[in-house]
C-alpha cells in the first residue's frame, strides 16, 4: 500500500526509505507534473522475473568482510576458474601480464568497453543482449542479473539506495534510469540500475 502524504507517519516512512523522494523540479531528471512520486514503486513489483526481490542482489556490495564478493544466481554455471579476473580486480596482476589480454577474454558486443587495466576495476558483469525488446546497435542493454563480481563498499550500496529513493527511472515516457537505461527485460531493477550507476553516475 502506498503511504498517504497526509498521514502523520508519512515523513517517518519517507526518511526510512519507504517513500520515493522528490526528484529535482527542473532538468533532465525532473518529474513530469502528472507523475506520482510513488509511481516507480507501483511498477517495480512486476518488473523482470522477481520484482523488488531482484534488488536484494545489491546487498552483495555490503559484504565488506571480503575483498571481493561474487553474486551468482542458482541457474548460473561456471565453466572455468575466475582467478584471472579476481587477480586483475585485486591489482595482483602486473600490467605486463595483461598486455595481450589473452588470459582475460573480454566479450566484444556493441556496448563493450575495453577495460583500462591502469585504473581500479570495482565491478565485473556481463551484458544481456537477449533481453533487449527492440534490438539495434544503439538499443540500451542491461546486465545479465545472474552474475556480478564487486569490490564491496557500503558507500556504493548507499548510492544505490539514494538512486532508488529518488526514483531516477524516467517513466513519462518510459526512458529508463537517467533517461537512458530502459526498454529491456528487468530494466527497473538490478539489470538496469547497475549499468546506469557504472556508466552515468
Amino acid at each position: 500500500e502506498i503511504p498517504d502524504p497526509n498521514n502523520s507517519f508519512y515523513e517517518e516512512l519517507r526518511k526510512s526509505g519507504y517513500v520515493g523522494e522528490q526528484r529535482p523540479k527542473e532538468g533532465p531528471m525532473a518529474r513530469s507534473p502528472q507523475e506520482n512520486p510513488n509511481r516507480l514503486r507501483r511498477f517495480l513489483h512486476t518488473n523482470g522475473c522477481c520484482g523488488y526481490a531482484e534488488l536484494l542482489k545489491l546487498h552483495v556490495f555490503g559484504m565488506t568482510a571480503h575483498k571481493l564478493a561474487v553474486h551468482l544466481d542458482f541457474d548460473s554455471l561456471l565453466l572455468r576458474p575466475m582467478d584471472d579476473l579476481f587477480d586483475v580486480m585485486l591489482g595482483k596482476t602486473m600490467m605486463e601480464d595483461v598486455k595481450d589480454q589473452s588470459h582475460l577474454p573480454v566479450a566484444k558486443g556493441p556496448h563493450t568497453k575495453v577495460p583500462d587495466f591502469n585504473k581500479p576495476i570495482h565491478a565485473a558483469f556481463t551484458r544481456d543482449y537477449n533481453s533487449v525488446k527492440h534490438p539495434s546497435l544503439n538499443a540500451p542493454v542491461g546486465i545479465q542479473g545472474g552474475f556480478l563480481v564487486v569490490k564491496p563498499s557500503l558507500e556504493v550500496l548507499d548510492r544505490f539506495k539514494t538512486i532508488l529513493r529518488r526514483g531516477e527511472f524516467l517513466l513519462d515516457p518510459r526512458k529508463g534510469w537517467g533517461g537512458k537505461f530502459g526498454g529491456f527485460y528487468g530494466d527497473m531493477t538490478f539489470q538496469g540500475i547497475l549499468p546506469y550507476y557504472y556508466e552515468m553516475v
